[in-house]
């Protein structure tokens, strides 16, 4: 009988055997065919295996892309990237379609995904613009923004046992945070071909040098930056619950993201690490600081040598002198410039469509409120503003009410990237499929809540009836 491990399984072997046979250029068409369809059919035989698919997915793509384009040429846009976009889209897709189609029937189902609505709809605004200006940059940004938000929804109207998904996540994470972080060392140390030479035609300086011990890792993912947002689940859901067994995936992990020099993941880390704390019990917080002691002494021949300690101490010290920091200074003054866009632009400028002076103060991933008001323009961002507002609420409820550390890390992580939001674009792409993921799962506990609430404010009346009764024929 087909498993969903077979599945995955026959997937890495075809892609393994087609890496070491030299023929990456197949892989350009090949490998989304096979995730799309490893995905439909995961799918269907077990959810919690699917939502774990994606997140590998996610995670190991890029390096797939890179090995390949190593074998067969450089492919700017590459069509392996569109791998997870399809595998994310497709089953959220068909579900809500045929969910609209019964809407009358499961219509309880669909209570709390106004935010999705309205966060689709702040973001679409701003697709025609893209597409007569920048069609095929429209087309890229427009998975990165909706995809993200189309597979929050499907998790919360999927989703039937919370607990059995935040299991399986956790699971999966702390597997991809061992993956991961190994790579992600051997990349900084050794600077492996098929990284390099993606770095040289990207042309991207911030990514660090083409050589050993002065890359700014990013692993398996395409970026630094994504890298250190993206390991950041994995540490937590550890903090929840400190176990001596994950440690080496701990430490890699935390390795890997000190590595990666992203400052704004360093600063989400902290407050999610707070919220963590406060709710863990006296027993967990021993733990944690007992673990951080062994690990900072285990650590410290990583640590010391002066490769890893010029990147790390130098970008870290720049916390506390911002003023000396040009990176910061430049995103303040993006965010000043952004009103100058607005009002030569108040409709927007489009999706995927760049304000060049803009960018020469901060990319298109550097602010959710830049991007927005840039490409949706004001009514679009103002929209989508407020979906992430209330986005931000409903994961405070999901963190105030969890039941379970799985869930207590999932909502710390989802607040914790909200908090850098004039730091990145933490909802769209990669990361913002972690984001309204978490969105998803804190949706159904908002449900289920209210629900039980419903059914006791109708249970209490009919009690009352029963009790008065007695004494009304007396």
């Amino acid at each position: 009988m087909l498993s969903p491990r077979a599945v995955q399984l026959g997937v890495v072997a075809v892609v393994a055997a087609m890496l070491l046979a030299g023929q990456g250029g197949l892989l350009q068409y090949g490998f989304p065919v096979a995730a799309l369809v490893a995905a439909v059919l995961i799918e269907r035989l077990s959810f919690t295996s699917y939502l774990s698919f994606i997140v590998w997915l996610w995670m190991l793509t890029p390096f797939v892309r890179r090995v390949a384009d190593l074998q067969s040429g450089w492919h700017e846009p590459s069509l392996i990237l569109l791998a997870p976009y399809a595998a994310s889209a497709w089953p959220p897709a068909r579900e809500l379609m045929a969910a609209v189609v019964r809407s009358i029937r499961v219509r309880p189902r669909f209570d709390g995904l106004g935010l999705f609505v309205a966060a689709a709809l702040g973001a679409g605004i701003a697709i025609p613009f893209g597409l007569l200006t920048n069609p095929k940059g429209a087309i890229v940004e427009t998975l990165n923004w909706w995809v993200p938000i189309a597979f929050g929804a499907y998790v919360a109207v999927r989703t039937a046992d919370p607990q059995a998904v935040e299991r399986a996540l956790a699971r999966t994470l702390m597997q991809c945070a061992l993956v991961v972080g190994i790579y992600g060392l051997y990349q900084f140390q050794f600077a492996p071909v098929w990284d390099t030479e993606w770095m040289r035609n990207t042309e991207v300086t911030t990514f660090g040098r083409t050589r050993e011990f002065e890359v700014r890792v990013f692993s398996t993912t395409h970026a630094p930056g994504v890298l250190g947002f993206l390991i950041l689940p994995p540490i937590l859901i550890w903090m929840t619950k400190p176990r001596l067994r994950d440690g080496l995936a701990m430490f890699c992990a935390a390795l890997a993201l000190a590595l990666s020099q992203v400052r704004a993941a360093w600063i989400a880390l902290a407050v999610a690490t707070v919220l963590v704390q406060l709710r863990n019990n006296r027993r967990e917080r021993i733990a944690f600081v007992a673990f951080l002691l062994v690990a900072g002494v285990a650590a410290a021949p990583f640590v010391l040598p002066i490769q890893v300690s010029d990147v790390t101490t130098s970008r870290f010290m720049t916390l506390f002198d911002p003023s000396s920091d040009i990176s910061a200074l430049s995103r303040f003054q993006g965010h000043i410039e952004m009103f100058d866009v607005i009002r030569e632009h108040p409709f927007g400028i489009g999706m995927g469509v760049e304000d060049p002076t803009l960018m020469q103060l901060l990319g298109s991933r550097d602010s959710i409120v830049v991007t927005a008001f840039m490409q949706f323009g004001i009514i679009g961002a103002t929209l989508y503003l407020l979906a992430t507002i209330a986005l931000a609420a409903r994961l405070w409820i999901y963190y105030r009410n969890a039941d379970t550390t799985e869930g207590l890390a999932l909502a710390a992580v989802g607040i914790g990237l909200l908090s850098v939001g004039l730091l990145g674009t933490q909802t769209a792409g990669p990361i913002g499929v972690i984001v309204w993921l978490t969105a998803g799962l804190g949706t159904v506990r908002v449900r289920s809540r209210r629900l039980s609430r419903r059914e006791t404010a109708i249970a209490l009346p009919s009690s009352r009836v029963v009790a008065l009764r007695p004494a009304a024929v007396e």
